[in-house]
């Protein structure tokens, strides 16, 4: 285990917005990595099936309702219509998404008077987009920690952003499993703090689990002393 020391500001202001956080942007000067892992690749599935979802949806639309598998092709269209159900009404519009289709719009329907077609075409962009999108921040992006001194997660791609707890304010910690947990081991991490505002509450899809709970366990009883 090796101290870090700080040298905040080592990216430049036009590789900050694309360029993963480095270690030394995220660590204070002696902290110790005790744990350093990306969330477990499960994480992605929502994501892959919403993807797979919309292209269903798009071929349905286009090409017919789908006979040839009788029954189960109508399961799969009516699951498709759940997952895409389920993801507009939680799904937030952030700015920068909004910007993403205005231009799409704009450069497809100057491409063509075809106004199905140019729809089903800023869809199925946005869709594939939106994969590739989750998947560099899980692959390069999204990090979590267990240092002598906190529990972090950072995030990053078009602006980043560094969560934290002091290990001194865990009051309580739980971990669960659920079926599919179990089945590709991950787990979610249930952490209580002193105080009422808490930047990290639940963090899921942990890999290795067990030993990210054991690692906070011991450091927080060193702590607390």
């Amino acid at each position: 285990m090796v101290a870090h020391s700080s040298h905040a500001g080592t990216r430049s202001p036009l590789t900050a917005l694309i360029w993963p956080l480095p270690e030394n942007e995220v660590l204070v000067e002696g902290e110790k990595v005790y744990y350093r892992a990306r969330m477990h690749w499960a994480s992605l599935a929502m994501t892959l099936a919403e993807t797979f979802a919309v292209y269903i949806l798009l071929l349905t639309a286009f090409e017919g309702f789908p006979t040839t598998f009788g029954t189960l092709a109508a399961f799969v269209v009516i699951a498709s219509v759940v997952v895409i159900g389920r993801l507009l009404q939680t799904h937030t519009w952030t700015w920068s998404e909004g910007s993403l289709v205005a231009v799409l719009v704009l450069v497809i329907m100057s491409a063509t008077a075809d106004l199905p077609a140019a729809i089903a075409m800023i869809v199925a962009i946005i869709a594939a987009m939106r994969l590739v999108a989750h998947y560099l921040r899980w692959a390069y992006y999204e990090v979590r920690y267990v240092t002598n001194r906190r529990i972090i997660e950072t995030s990053g791609f078009f602006g980043s952003r560094i969560s934290s707890m002091p290990l001194g304010r865990v009051t309580d910690i739980s971990l669960t499993r659920s079926v599919f947990g179990e089945v590709l081991d991950y787990g979610t991490l249930r952490v209580e703090s002193a105080g009422q505002d808490q930047a990290l509450g639940t963090i899921g899809f942990l890999v290795e689990p067990e030993m990210f709970h054991e690692t906070i366990v011991l450091l927080s009883t060193e702590v607390h002393g």
